[in-house]
């Protein structure tokens, strides 16, 4: 806001009183001269005068503190952020920049990592290198805790490692490590090269609850590795031939003889397995047989849905055993199924029904797959006929009265302890 009176303006300098005079001050009756008059209202409308040049408004006097102090928050603000950015807090943090120890970098109470003039760096438990000294020392005091590290040699490949044992240490007392070098995978591939061409056995420890060492084959983003581990932490191990890279990768089993062409014999992928050929198991060829029990389902349909057609009954050997079981039932008033479990070498296995059956036939149940084994049919009220499948292992049906009873080969070569049949009559 500006001033708004104006100023008592006064030109004629005047003279100023004397110093007596200015510290007397006028007496009653005194009479100043006009010079000394003239000294004071000029002396007064130059300082009011100046007053008014230099003197800063309040507005302007306010607002310029405001700023003032915007200004110094933001700097203090912005130097607290630099002071953060240089600095780690108590609670950890990032440091983006290279960071330099001039001594041992601690880890709580017991890890190091440490270096000394000669190159050497230490990554300890409860030990340092003295890095003037060159040698090696306890870290702390413990009645046990022993130390323990690795070490990277200045000028030497690989690195080393050394354990002490249990042993009670002291702060800063120095001992000397019995060092052991790992190998490196280049010494390692070497070793392996140099026993294959000498053909000497090469050996891997198996620890419990881990994995060995092994064979390992990486690069162009593929890895795969042979090793052998234990899982249960006693005697239950394993061989296992890993390809631990992506979905796309596989393991192929290849026969390559000199002079042919390679054939691939199976082939294991992430969610499946491929064979090419045969699979054997104790001389049985399993898909031969699987083939074979299809066939024999087959073969069974076509057999039934004659005997259904031989009824007046539209039957194909296309249809599902459902339908066909559909179809039978609407032939004859009675009609059954059921699984029976045989024990081995039981004999005249009864099976009572509400009805005596015309058509009797029965399926055993080989690897897992029920296939038809014979079939009874009474082609005449005085004419019964017996027909086999494509396995042999029923030797004879009898119908008598409501039911019927079987017997099953036993001579046949048949594994386990018992048999599960499944029958359909009607």
């Amino acid at each position: 806001m500006a001033f708004t009176k104006p100023l008592p303006e006064w030109k004629k300098a005047g003279t100023r009183p004397p110093d007596s005079k200015i510290i007397e001050g006028y007496n009653v009756m005194d009479k100043p001269p006009a010079s000394w008059l003239n000294w004071q209202m000029n002396t007064t409308y130059e300082a009011l005068q100046e007053i008014q040049q230099k003197a800063a408004e309040k507005t302007e006097l306010t607002q310029s503190l405001t700023d003032a102090k915007n200004h110094a928050n933001t700097v203090a603000a912005q130097a607290e952020t630099n002071a953060k950015n240089a600095s780690l807090s108590r609670g950890g943090g990032a440091i983006s920049g290279s960071l330099s120890v001039n001594d041992i970098l601690s880890v709580y109470s017991w890890g190091a990592l440490s270096s000394g003039t000669g190159g050497n760096v230490l990554l300890g438990q409860n030990c340092y290198i003295d890095k003037a000294k060159n040698t090696f020392h306890f870290k702390e005091n413990h009645p046990n805790m022993g130390a323990r590290g690795i070490l990277l040699i200045h000028g030497k490949e690989g690195c080393w490692i050394f354990d002490t044992g249990v042993m009670e240490t002291k702060k800063d007392v120095a001992f000397t490590p019995t060092l052991t070098k790992l190998e490196t995978v280049n010494e390692a591939v070497a070793r392996i090269e140099q026993a294959v061409k000498k053909g000497e056995e090469i050996r891997f420890d198996l620890k419990a609850g881990s994995k060995s060492q092994g064979i390992t084959w990486e690069g162009l983003s593929d890895k795969f590795r042979i090793y052998a581990e234990e899982i249960a932490g006693i005697e239950t191990s394993r061989l296992v031939i890993e390809s631990s890279d992506n979905a796309n990768d596989t393991i192929v089993f290849r026969n390559s003889e000199i002079g042919t062409t390679s054939k691939d014999v199976m082939e294991v992928k992430r969610d499946s397995v491929d064979v090419h050929g045969r699979l054997v198991a104790n001389g049985m060829d399993i898909i031969g047989e699987i083939n074979h029990l299809k066939q024999s389902g087959v073969d069974a349909k076509h057999k039934i849905a004659g005997a259904i057609n031989a009824k007046g009954i539209a039957a194909s050997a296309n249809d599902t055993f459902n339908d066909l079981s559909g179809k039978i039932s609407n032939i004859f008033k009675g009609y059954a199924n059921g699984i029976r479990t045989v024990a081995r070498f039981e004999a005249a296995i009864s099976v009572p029904l509400e009805f005596m059956p015309a058509v009797v036939v029965m399926y055993l149940k080989v690897n897992g797959i029920y296939t038809c084994a014979s079939m009874f049919v009474q082609v005449s009220p005085h004419h019964t006929q017996v027909v086999h499948g494509d396995m042999t292992l029923i030797k004879s049906i009898n119908v008598a009265g409501k039911g019927f009873t079987f017997d099953i080969d036993w001579n046949k070569p048949l594994s386990g302890s018992s048999l599960d049949v499944k029958w359909i009559a009607f």
